[in-house]
């Protein structure tokens, strides 16, 4: 490898560094090609597989209002 192609490769990363600085999501990245639809899609099932649920409300037979953790199968 030439001395001219290193400093090319230098000059290359350096300027994926500076881009990824001033990022908000990871969908503004020009080299992701994904619409923010689907990486919505995606955050959705990542949570369902996590089982990362709210807590569930409900009403018990003495008629109070309960709070448990949602159970899934």
């Amino acid at each position: 490898m030439g001395v001219i192609q290193k400093i090319k490769n230098l000059v290359t990363r350096s300027k994926y560094v500076m881009t990824t600085q001033s990022l908000t999501n990871i969908t503004d990245h020009p080299k992701i090609a994904i619409s923010q639809l689907e990486y919505d899609r995606i955050t959705t099932n990542l949570k369902y597989y996590k089982s990362d649920w709210d807590s569930v409300l409900y009403l018990n037979t003495d008629g109070e209002t309960k709070k448990r953790n949602l159970n899934h199968l």
